[in-house]
């Protein structure tokens, strides 16, 4: 296939991706998730003056949500009509940039073509990697229809961004697991986003318990997104006073708690720590407390993959290379330190799996 038909077939691609995807959800029943989860908004936001300084939102994240602050002002004055419809498109509008992956919505939908070129050449370069060290039906990566979803439409499935990394990231997940009785098993995320880590793991294995420790203002998308697309598991939104030790947590299928509620965990009571592309987007006093917390909680294992390049500059703030967070030595040894799957020796990325000595 010569570059000029590649590109139009990535054009087309492109093109279907991006198409209208409505939700079949009844909308009394949105009404009625968009109501808990402004409550829940309103149960574990926190001044971050009334927070631990690691605590204090801050780096990049401190700017992505004051630029959405009137959608947080509709949740707490209980805005519903305003907050369902930005939720029920999330994908797509302000909200977007949690999902995005090498380009924003609305950059793709205006046509930018260096975006355009840069977004439909590294996202079929990711499936194409995945094809090839799995061998597996494209429709594993199937998303539901829930918020709009958009990508590339490959073999006929709407591929989207990130589906591949959580699709390995779970399967590697369960895998190291697998040892552990099925309803025992408890898997810790710093900085879930949307929930799509969530949602991959619960079909990868329905057993693991996952809990996601994240900004109030992310756990919101979250919480909507996954008491939609899984409303016949135990999806638990936290208030202050709830108990995190071992066996509470694992009474529930998903447990979303704010990100300060970490400190109330109990020594070694999560079986595998993970974080993907956000511990080096935090102040390095916030890096710091949560490396603490790991090596306090963490029984067995801490995945992650971030930036590691010094330089690295977003919206203003310098990332923290991975290779500088100072997880205990004496606590979690290194198994490997590696490229990043996809964006290989010239990305900036780098995974490591670590486990408890």
């Amino acid at each position: 296939m010569n570059a000029g038909v590649q590109q139009s077939s990535m054009n087309d691609a492109l093109a279907r991706g991006l198409e209208p995807r409505g939700d079949d959800l009844d909308d009394a029943r949105v009404r009625e998730v968009v109501a808990e989860v402004a409550d829940f908004y309103r149960r574990i936001r926190a001044d971050d003056s009334s927070l631990p300084d690691p605590y204090q939102a801050g780096g990049e994240w401190g700017v992505y949500v004051e630029n959405r602050r009137s959608f947080y002002d509709a949740l707490l004055n209980d805005d519903i009509d305003t907050a369902a419809t930005a939720l029920r498109s999330f994908w797509r509008g302000d909200l977007g940039p949690i999902v995005s992956q090498y380009a924003y919505y609305p950059d793709l939908a205006a046509g930018d073509e260096a975006k355009v070129s840069r977004f439909t050449e590294m996202l079929a370069r990711d499936y194409a990697y995945w094809q090839s060290m799995l061998r597996l039906d494209p429709s594993e990566l199937e998303v539901p229809v829930v918020g709009e979803p958009w990508g590339l439409v490959l073999d006929d499935v709407l591929v989207t961004p990130l589906a591949m990394r959580f699709h390995l990231h779970c399967r590697q997940i369960a895998e190291l697991l697998r040892d552990q009785p099925a309803d025992e098993r408890l898997v810790a995320e710093i900085g879930g986003g949307y929930g799509g880590m969530a949602h991959r793991l619960s079909v990868a294995d329905p057993g693991i318990t996952y809990v996601d420790f994240d900004l109030p203002e992310t756990l919101v998308i979250a919480a909507f997104n996954l008491r939609c697309v899984m409303p016949e598991r135990d999806v638990h939104l936290w208030s202050p006073g709830d108990v995190l030790d071992r066996s509470t947590l694992l009474s529930h299928d998903v447990v979303l708690a704010p990100h300060y509620a970490i400190q109330e965990l109990d020594d070694l009571s999560v079986d595998l720590f993970v974080n993907a592309f956000s511990l080096s987007e935090m102040r390095r006093e916030a890096v710091e407390e949560y490396m603490r917390r790991i090596g306090a909680c963490g029984r067995r294992y801490f995945l992650q993959n971030n930036v590691d390049r010094l330089g690295v500059v977003n919206r203003g703030y310098e990332r923290i290379p991975c290779s500088q967070f100072p997880l205990d030595p004496d606590s979690f040894k290194t198994l490997y330190f590696k490229f990043d799957t996809f964006q290989g020796p010239d990305g900036d990325y780098r995974e490591s799996l670590h486990e408890r000595i």
